[in-house]
C-alpha cells in the first residue's frame, strides 16, 4: 500500500515538474515572438488534446490555432499529419495553422 502512495507521488511530481517545464517554454517564445499588433495567448491545459484544445478555443473565442504536427519519418511524413493536428483541423471554428 505504501509503495503505490510512493508510485503515485513521484508520477505526480513528475507531471507537475513537466507541466512547469513547458509553461516556461511557451512563456519564453511568447515573449520572443509577440508584438503590439498580435497578443499571444499560451495555456497548459489538462485533459484529452483534441477535446481541450477545441474547448478551449470556443469558450476563449480564439481567432487561430497555431498546432504542430507530427507525422511519419520519411516518405510518409509528406502525406500524414499526426492524429492531433488533424483532428483540431477538422474541427475548430477558427482557421487553424499546422507548423511543421
Amino acid at each position: 500500500m505504501e509503495d503505490d502512495y510512493k508510485v503515485r507521488d513521484t508520477i505526480h511530481r513528475f507531471i507537475k515538474s513537466e507541466v512547469m517545464n513547458e509553461k516556461k517554454k511557451l512563456v519564453k517564445v511568447a515573449h520572443v515572438n509577440e508584438s503590439k499588433k498580435n497578443k499571444i495567448h499560451h495555456h497548459v491545459i489538462k485533459g484529452n488534446p483534441i477535446e481541450a484544445i477545441l474547448e478551449y478555443s470556443r469558450a476563449k473565442k480564439i481567432d487561430l490555432i497555431i498546432i504542430g504536427s507530427q507525422g511519419l519519418k520519411g516518405i510518409e511524413k509528406l502525406k500524414v499529419l499526426g492524429s492531433t493536428s488533424r483532428r483540431v483541423s477538422e474541427l475548430a471554428k477558427c482557421p487553424v495553422m499546422i507548423a511543421h
